[in-house]
Protein backbone atom coordinates (compact mmCIF):
# COMPACT_ATOMS: atom_id res chain seq x y z
CA UNK A 1 0.00 0.00 0.00
CA UNK A 2 2.99 2.50 0.73
CA UNK A 3 3.96 2.36 -3.06
CA UNK A 4 0.29 3.48 -4.12
CA UNK A 5 0.82 6.04 -1.95
CA UNK A 6 4.03 7.41 -3.21
CA UNK A 7 2.93 7.24 -6.83
CA UNK A 8 -0.31 9.21 -6.10
CA UNK A 9 2.12 11.47 -3.84
CA UNK A 10 4.68 11.83 -6.82
CA UNK A 11 1.30 12.28 -9.56
CA UNK A 12 0.55 15.33 -8.16
CA UNK A 13 4.22 16.52 -7.52
CA UNK A 14 4.66 15.81 -11.04
CA UNK A 15 1.66 17.77 -12.08
CA UNK A 16 2.80 20.31 -9.81
CA UNK A 17 6.34 20.55 -11.21
CA UNK A 18 5.13 20.64 -14.59
CA UNK A 19 2.28 23.50 -14.09
CA UNK A 20 4.90 25.74 -11.69
CA UNK A 21 8.47 24.07 -11.82
CA UNK A 22 8.26 23.85 -8.06
CA UNK A 23 8.28 20.92 -6.34
CA UNK A 24 5.82 21.76 -3.06
CA UNK A 25 7.55 21.09 0.31
CA UNK A 26 4.52 20.23 2.04
CA UNK A 27 3.95 17.42 -0.37
CA UNK A 28 6.96 15.63 0.20
CA UNK A 29 7.20 16.34 4.21
CA UNK A 30 3.30 14.37 3.84
CA UNK A 31 5.16 10.89 1.87
CA UNK A 32 7.89 11.20 4.49
CA UNK A 33 5.92 11.15 7.37
CA UNK A 34 3.62 8.72 5.86
CA UNK A 35 6.52 6.49 5.58
CA UNK A 36 7.51 6.98 8.68
CA UNK A 37 4.29 5.74 10.34
CA UNK A 38 4.28 3.33 8.02
CA UNK A 39 7.83 1.82 9.22
CA UNK A 40 7.30 2.17 12.95
CA UNK A 41 7.96 -1.42 13.61
CA UNK A 42 9.92 -3.13 10.90
CA UNK A 43 13.85 -2.34 11.60
CA UNK A 44 15.05 -3.90 8.99
CA UNK A 45 12.86 -2.09 6.19
CA UNK A 46 13.54 1.05 8.05
CA UNK A 47 17.06 0.74 8.04
CA UNK A 48 17.25 -0.24 3.75
CA UNK A 49 14.45 3.04 3.59
CA UNK A 50 17.01 5.55 5.79
CA UNK A 51 19.80 4.47 3.62
CA UNK A 52 18.17 4.77 0.21
CA UNK A 53 16.68 8.33 1.68
CA UNK A 54 20.54 9.12 2.12
CA UNK A 55 21.59 7.83 -1.33
CA UNK A 56 18.94 9.23 -3.26
CA UNK A 57 19.48 12.61 -1.59
CA UNK A 58 23.17 12.13 -1.23
CA UNK A 59 23.50 11.30 -5.64
CA UNK A 60 21.25 14.36 -6.22
CA UNK A 61 22.78 16.92 -4.08
CA UNK A 62 26.12 15.63 -5.70
CA UNK A 63 24.48 16.75 -9.28
CA UNK A 64 22.68 19.34 -8.02
CA UNK A 65 26.26 21.03 -6.95
CA UNK A 66 27.69 19.98 -10.13
CA UNK A 67 24.77 21.62 -12.63
CA UNK A 68 25.74 25.30 -11.28
CA UNK A 69 21.68 26.25 -10.59
CA UNK A 70 20.26 24.14 -13.30
CA UNK A 71 18.80 21.36 -11.52
CA UNK A 72 16.65 22.67 -8.64
CA UNK A 73 16.92 21.93 -4.55
CA UNK A 74 13.40 20.18 -4.74
CA UNK A 75 14.17 17.44 -7.27
CA UNK A 76 17.19 16.85 -4.20
CA UNK A 77 14.69 16.48 -1.64
CA UNK A 78 12.23 14.87 -4.44
CA UNK A 79 15.09 11.95 -4.93
CA UNK A 80 15.75 11.10 -1.14
CA UNK A 81 12.27 10.68 -0.48
CA UNK A 82 11.62 8.77 -3.46
CA UNK A 83 14.81 7.19 -2.13
CA UNK A 84 13.23 6.29 1.38
CA UNK A 85 10.40 4.12 -0.73
CA UNK A 86 12.47 2.78 -2.97
CA UNK A 87 15.11 1.63 -0.39
CA UNK A 88 18.89 1.22 -0.52
CA UNK A 89 18.47 -1.43 -3.01
CA UNK A 90 16.46 -0.16 -5.97
CA UNK A 91 17.06 4.15 -5.45
CA UNK A 92 19.88 3.57 -8.04
CA UNK A 93 17.80 2.08 -10.82
CA UNK A 94 15.07 4.94 -10.45
CA UNK A 95 17.77 7.54 -10.55
CA UNK A 96 19.01 5.71 -13.31
CA UNK A 97 15.52 5.19 -15.23
CA UNK A 98 14.36 8.89 -14.30
CA UNK A 99 17.37 10.19 -16.21
CA UNK A 100 17.36 8.46 -18.94
CA UNK A 101 13.62 9.49 -19.46
CA UNK A 102 14.28 13.17 -18.93
CA UNK A 103 17.52 12.81 -21.46
CA UNK A 104 14.87 11.03 -24.26
CA UNK A 105 12.39 14.00 -23.55
CA UNK A 106 15.23 16.68 -24.00
CA UNK A 107 17.08 15.20 -27.36
CA UNK A 108 13.56 14.82 -28.88
CA UNK A 109 12.48 18.61 -28.29
CA UNK A 110 16.22 19.08 -29.54
CA UNK A 111 15.61 17.07 -32.47
CA UNK A 112 12.85 19.09 -33.43
CA UNK A 113 14.37 22.86 -32.66
CA UNK A 114 11.15 23.26 -30.44
CA UNK A 115 13.76 24.36 -27.56
CA UNK A 116 16.97 26.07 -26.80
CA UNK A 117 19.65 23.82 -24.73
CA UNK A 118 19.65 26.02 -21.60
CA UNK A 119 15.53 25.44 -21.25
CA UNK A 120 14.45 24.21 -17.94
CA UNK A 121 12.34 20.98 -18.00
CA UNK A 122 10.87 19.63 -15.29
CA UNK A 123 12.39 16.32 -13.50
CA UNK A 124 9.18 14.82 -11.25
CA UNK A 125 6.80 13.55 -14.30
CA UNK A 126 10.60 12.05 -15.12
CA UNK A 127 11.03 10.60 -11.47
CA UNK A 128 7.13 9.53 -11.64
CA UNK A 129 7.88 7.42 -14.72
CA UNK A 130 11.62 6.12 -13.63
CA UNK A 131 10.00 4.94 -10.18
CA UNK A 132 6.78 3.24 -11.76
CA UNK A 133 9.16 1.26 -14.25
CA UNK A 134 11.18 0.31 -11.46
CA UNK A 135 8.50 -0.60 -9.27
CA UNK A 136 6.58 -2.85 -11.89
CA UNK A 137 9.99 -4.65 -12.64
CA UNK A 138 10.18 -5.36 -9.22
CA UNK A 139 6.54 -6.23 -8.96
CA UNK A 140 6.21 -4.13 -5.70
CA UNK A 141 2.29 -3.93 -6.17
CA UNK A 142 1.82 -0.93 -7.60
CA UNK A 143 -1.34 -1.08 -9.97
CA UNK A 144 -2.96 -3.98 -7.80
Amino acid sequence: MEYQILIIGLCVIAWKDAMLKQIPNHMLLILVLVRSVLLFDDMTTAIASFEGFLIGGGVMLFGYLLSKGTMGAGDVKLMAVVGSYAGSDMILQVILWSTLAAAAYSLGLLSKNKTETCKEIPFAPFVLLGTIFCFLLENRGVVC
